[in-house]
């Protein structure tokens, strides 16, 4: 499990925009010039991978988006890290992606103080992750040296003749099959729950814009309404809250909020 930290503006590092943005520019190849740039959210996946090696495939972030429906493609990312390594954070996603300096800024500031509370700290899920079989996460430590010998090789080289036969290979040509079109279905299936996590929060945060700005104009409403025999401004404010399209007809519970 991961260090979980919050951040306020009491506990927070007092560092300025610009040292924060030249701490997180560390990890990329192109350099963002603004905070509000964070906004695709391929800077927290690539440090997020720099602090757990190998929790996603890189190829897989948009380095390069510039469209709001890529932005969130990298939050879904970064979602999902957090979701496999216990990060207890809600990426405020509908927030973040809108590219305002404030939003962009705190979500910053609380991902730095995360990123040094488990910076230099080896959890056991990232090794957990490293493939049985890869070659560059493990040869980093001892490069020149004679490679390890797998397990398989072991056992096959203490059969005789006359056990081999060709059942281990069949169990062995089988598992290779399967394994592959398991990891695909496991992962096709955590990128789903990480998208109905997603949309859950998006209605989530919808539902909260929806009762904000409803009551904001029945408040404008009311004051119409006191108004309207004095002014006849107020009188035309209250036709174009009260104008309906064609066809259209407001839901009764609506005016319940």
């Amino acid at each position: 499990m991961v260090v979980n930290v919050t951040a306020t503006s009491v506990n927070t590092d007092t560092l300025s925009r610009h040292e924060m943005l030249a701490w997180i520019n560390q990890f990329l190849v192109e350099k963002h010039h603004k905070i509000e740039n964070l906004c695709s959210g391929a800077a927290y996946c690539v440090a997020m991978e720099r602090l757990f090696p190998n929790c996603i495939p890189v190829k897989r972030i948009k380095m390069k988006a510039n469209q709001e429906h890529e932005y969130i493609q990298n939050y879904k990312l970064l979602q999902q890290i957090f979701k496999r390594y216990g990060v207890d954070k809600d990426v405020p996603v509908s927030r973040l992606v809108r590219g305002k300096f404030q939003d962009n800024f705190e979500f910053l500031q609380w991902f730095k103080k995360f990123y040094d509370a488990n910076a230099g700290y080896r959890h056991p899920a990232v090794a957990q992750k490293i493939p049985s079989g890869s070659g560059d996460a493990r040869s980093r430590g001892n490069e020149g040296g004679p490679p390890s010998t797998t397990p398989v090789i072991i056992r096959r080289a203490t059969y005789s003749k006359d056990e081999c036969g060709q059942k281990p290979e069949s169990a062995s040509s089988s598992d290779k099959n399967t394994r592959p079109e398991e990891e695909m279905h496991q992962k096709r299936i955590e990128d789903l729950l990480a998208e109905i996590e997603y949309y859950k929060q998006e209605i989530g945060e919808m539902d909260k814009d929806v009762t904000f700005y409803f009551n904001k104009l029945r408040m404008v409403e009311d004051l119409c309404q006191n108004e309207r025999h004095q002014s006849p401004l107020m009188e035309d404010i209250l036709k174009i809250l009260w104008a309906t399209e064609d066809g259209y007809a407001p839901r009764e519970e609506t005016t319940e909020l």
